[in-house]
């Protein structure tokens, strides 16, 4: 996955990935690189298996797909070379410079605790003048929203308006035939090196939270980038978790997301680890019985 399974702004045993490997009591390989497309999630797999890095056969792969950017990134092809460890095969591929990001971001650093929640502000209405771009007269670059039941949090204008998206933009968009291939390349890799597939479908925060703050624009009744990811991976016999229905419980009373950016706040990444952990068990105790049966 992109920057949702790499963990941004969490310390990496705090990311789902890192939770879920405590969960299952089994070792699970964090591959997600930080604003990377499908596709190119695809090739860094693909470079893996076949370089003989990885080894899948009979385990699980977890592939996150984010409404909010998987269909605009770019789906450009990288080339991956050999190297003689993880870290290195990663330094020597056009992904180095991702890769270089730091994985965490201190936990003393004054932006994660804000981020946090460790500490927080304190703001009337009164205070915002001339809609959500404006504080006393102060113009903002992302706009500020209220909740009664949250407070306040910015929403990035790009993922609003992603939000807003019509099946035709999704249909028509130039990523679409790409994205179409990706799927179907992945699952003939599964195939060829044995190991099932379970698609993650996650929201937006604007997509899960519109409806409890105050002056949002209305979106899309529908998430129509995540129904035609979901569909396509039924097709080829992958498993699909959609996490905008299953986090909707949980967003109504706590916020999963950070309040200065559209990533999981640490809040976020346990009920991620949670549900994902309970439906590998669910699905593994089906399987067995299913075995014992036939």
């Amino acid at each position: 996955g992109d920057s949702f399974t790499f963990g941004w702004g969490v310390n990496e045993e705090a990311t789902w990935v890192g939770l879920l490997e405590r969960s299952l009591g089994e070792t699970v390989y964090n591959l997600g690189i930080h604003d990377s497309s499908p596709r190119q999630e695809y090739l860094l797999l693909k470079h893996l298996l076949e370089d003989g890095k990885l080894a899948l056969s009979h385990g699980t792969l977890l592939w996150l797909i984010f409404e909010g950017n998987d269909l605009e990134d770019s789906y450009e092809t990288l080339r991956a070379t050999s190297g003689a460890s993880m870290t290195e095969v990663l330094d020597k591929t056009l992904l180095s410079g991702i890769w270089k990001i730091p994985r965490v971001i201190k936990r003393q650093s004054v932006v994660d605790i804000l981020r946090s929640g460790r500490a927080t502000f304190a703001m009337s209405d009164s205070n915002r003048s001339e809609g959500h771009y404006w504080i006393e007269g102060i113009q903002l670059a992302i706009p500020l929203y209220y909740s009664q039941r949250f407070g306040y949090k910015l929403f990035s204008p790009l993922q609003i308006e992603r939000a807003k998206s019509t099946r035709e933009y999704v249909i028509n968009h130039s990523n679409r035939a790409p994205l179409h291939q990706t799927i179907r390349d992945m699952a003939r890799l599964s195939r060829t090196y044995g190991f099932d597939l379970m698609v993650l479908l996650a929201p937006s925060d604007a997509r899960l939270y519109e409806s409890y703050f105050s002056g949002f624009p209305p979106l899309s009744e529908h998430a129509h980038f995540l129904e035609a990811v979901m569909e396509e991976a039924r097709s080829v016999g992958f498993q699909v978790l959609n996490l905008a229905e299953v986090l909707r419980p949980h967003a109504e009373h706590e916020l999963l997301y950070f309040r200065d950016d559209d990533h999981w706040n640490e809040r976020g990444h346990e009920v991620v680890a949670e549900i994902v952990s309970k439906n590998l068990a669910a699905r593994r105790q089906l399987a067995r019985r299913l075995k014992t049966a036939n």
